[in-house]
């Protein structure tokens, strides 16, 4: 994903989980697509939009990562 903010740091007051910035991960996907987000390889529920808002860490370091699924036949051709 694509980081769409000032800085690729999410802002949080020592002992807390709340970002203090606006700090939003952008899939780069358009089209007829549902989202899948993980943070650290666990699904983060109820996410399926092509952005995600972090708004809450609870660790020093977090992966994200984003899956595409299509909506829509590919007319995906088989090899053989």
């Amino acid at each position: 994903p694509n980081i769409v903010a000032s800085t690729n740091i999410a802002c949080v007051n020592f002992g807390e989980t709340t970002v203090n910035n606006t700090l939003v991960l952008d899939s780069q996907v358009t089209g007829n697509y549902t989202f899948e987000w993980y943070a650290d390889g666990n699904l983060i529920a109820g996410e399926t939009g092509s952005t995600l808002t972090v708004t809450e860490v609870t660790q020093a370091q977090v992966v994200f990562s984003v899956i595409a699924i299509s909506n829509s036949a590919l007319q995906c051709a088989s090899d053989t």
